[in-house]
């Protein structure tokens, strides 16, 4: 069985550090992405994607993840 593909274009707000990433949200509840992935399209990480470990609404607009591996490159 496969599950549902969804896709979304968000903006990264911040990252303070190389395994956590803040973006703008639509305000999809806390776990909604969680195991998902998430893929850099533009940056020095353009095209590299990493597995969502755990996905937390902070407020109703701003949303964090948490990811298992880091990416390479700093995410400005």
């Amino acid at each position: 069985v496969q599950g549902r593909s969804i896709r979304a274009t968000r903006s990264v707000s911040t990252a303070p550090t190389s395994k956590e990433v803040r973006f703008s949200s639509e305000g999809a509840p806390t776990g909604f992405y969680t195991y998902g992935y998430v893929r850099f399209i533009s940056g020095a990480n353009d095209g590299i994607e990493r597995e969502i470990k755990d996905h937390t609404l902070l407020t109703g607009s701003v949303a964090k993840i948490e990811l298992r591996l880091p990416f390479p490159f700093e995410i400005a």
